[in-house]
């Protein structure tokens, strides 16, 4: 006997295709009506639960039951690769990395050619720190795919995250051509530009971004750093108040108006830190000019730079950041204080170094009176920021050091690196378990001939001091280091050696060496390298 056709099938059909229509227009006004509709006429229809699944993870609304939805459907077709693929997603969202993983590679099971499911199984690689797999899943969404704009991003992005700047370059230059958003690929590349030593094409592509598009925060503050690198103080200082647009950067509500810098003799002026401790000591060197224009300076700081600063500013309030705060009558970032004041140049409005004094202890360096006392630091702190990585070196590529002779080495590491010296072949008395806060370490330091240091707090404190400082960049340098300069303005005490070359240590530490050995011999306690 022959079935009469099922009358509601072709309304089923009609309706799915509705659906998945305002889907792909991300119209789901009119995709929800359609979508609960045909849950009453096709509950168990697979491509109805997908459908639903879909519906409920839009936003977030409900992950738990879209993967319920999406794993029924997947079960009753199981070769269907949409709804293995959406799968994928809501599991890699609810943080079920492997069973996104699964579902992934089932869907490329039934169909290889699909470069948008290889790109999202290389985006689930990558958050799953599976970098290198990542790397070649991407690849593969390119070769399936060779105008997926986003995959070229996402490739560019791993090749910056892993250190690879001119890899990342081309990849973020070639995602342009394909076709991603403009000012954001831009943006993109400019940080690879950056990081590859082209700092003047970054900028360039920066004040493009800015040409046509004034108000890209991201553009506007990642300039303000290539700006204040350059030496343009001005206007990198005005770019640099676009901070405040940053998602993660929302300034504090203080309710009370801010200070504009103008002479305001009568107010008390709160003055509050906002970034890194090394921040935080370089900026102190304008508060003495704000002092200046206001009745009284409250200046709130970082917890462990509360005692130093207290001893450098004795006229001022420090308050440790959340503490009670005394009244005040407005209040101003620190790191905005040079821009209120009309900084162009380093030393304008700028106190005079040292600003900062340790107080010298007796008796702590029994070893070694007699040699040259020179104290290291060679990763971030515990504190470190996401960049801080990038401008650590690795203890062991410091060997060459240990071989200039005679030098009396103090380690002013501190956190899980202080562990470090172990492993040196050569005596190096730490001072960690001295050191409680920067008061400390300022104390420490007073009895130093020189500090070599990365790019960190330390570098700051021993600029800020006066004392004889080397200080270890990488190739792209933060801003205050300004562009292929051996000096600071900012601190004259200060010597800079600089990477060549992206990552590469080798060559700064072996001039390091050679640098230090001349010094030791010729007794140079000015601490500047001779060439």
């Amino acid at each position: 006997m022959v079935r009469s056709p099922d009358p509601n099938r072709a309304l089923i059909e009609d309706l799915i295709g509705q659906a998945e229509a305002s889907l792909r227009a991300a119209d789901d006004g009119a995709a929800g009506p359609i979508v609960a509709r045909l849950s009453t006429v096709a509950p168990d229809d697979p491509r109805v639960l997908r459908l639903r699944g879909v519906m409920a993870a839009r936003d977030g609304q409900d992950l738990a039951e879209a993967e319920a939805l999406l794993t029924k459907a997947a079960k009753l077709a199981p070769d269907d690769v949409s709804t293995l693929g959406t799968l994928a997603s809501v599991r890699r969202r609810r943080g079920d990395l492997a069973g996104a993983e699964a579902a992934a590679r089932a869907a490329l099971a039934l169909d290889g050619t699909r470069g948008d499911l290889w790109f999202n199984l290389g985006n689930l690689l990558k958050h799953g720190g599976r970098l290198d797999e990542a790397e070649e899943t991407y690849r593969r969404a390119i070769a399936q795919m060779p105008n997926l704009g986003p995959a070229y991003t996402n490739l560019g992005t791993l090749y910056r995250d892993t250190d690879r700047p001119v890899a990342a370059v081309t990849a973020f230059t070639r995602a342009l051509q394909v076709g991603v958003d403009p000012a954001d690929g831009r943006v993109s590349l400019a940080e690879a530009l950056d990081r590859a030593g082209r700092s003047r094409d970054a900028l360039a592509c920066l004040t493009e971004v800015v040409r046509c598009t004034p108000n890209h925060v991201v553009a506007r503050w990642n300039r303000s750093l290539l700006l204040l690198r350059g030496g343009d103080l001005r206007a990198g200082l005005s770019d640099f108040e676009w901070r405040w647009r940053l998602p993660d950067h929302r300034p504090r509500r203080w309710g009370r108006p801010p200070w504009d810098g103008q002479p305001q003799r009568e107010a008390t002026v709160l003055i509050h830190a906002e970034q890194g401790l090394g921040d935080t000591l370089m900026y102190t060197r304008w508060l003495a000019a704000v002092a200046a224009r206001a009745g009284h300076v409250v200046l709130e700081c970082q917890p462990s730079l509360t005692r130093l600063m207290a001893r450098a500013f004795p006229a001022m309030t420090v308050v440790g950041r959340g503490d009670p705060l005394p009244a005040f009558d407005r209040h101003a970032p620190l790191m905005s204080v040079p821009y209120l004041l009309g900084v162009t140049a380093p030393r304008d409005h700028a106190a005079p170094v040292p600003y900062v004094r340790g107080e010298p202890r007796q008796g702590w360096a029994e070893q070694g009176m007699d040699w040259p006392r020179v104290g290291l630091v060679w990763q971030g702190g515990p504190g470190m920021t996401a960049a801080a990585p990038l401008r650590s070196i690795p203890f062991a590529a410091l060997a060459p050091l240990w071989a200039v002779r005679p030098v009396a080495w103090f380690s002013l590491q501190v956190g899980a690196a202080a562990a470090d010296v172990a492993e040196a072949p050569v005596p190096i008395t730490p001072l960690a378990p001295r050191i409680h806060d920067f008061a400390d370490t300022a104390d420490l330091m007073a009895g130093l001939d020189l500090v070599v240091t990365i790019d960190t707090a330390v570098a700051h404190l021993a600029g800020a001091m006066g004392v004889p400082t080397w200080i270890l960049l990488k190739a792209a340098a933060d801003w205050r280091w300004f562009l292929d300069r051996a000096d600071s303005p900012w601190y004259p005490s200060a010597t800079l050696i600089r990477q060549d070359r992206p990552g590469d240590w080798a060559p700064v530490i072996s001039a390091v060496a050679a640098r230090l050995q001349t010094w030791v011999v010729r007794g140079d306690n000015e601490g500047q390298p001779t060439s």
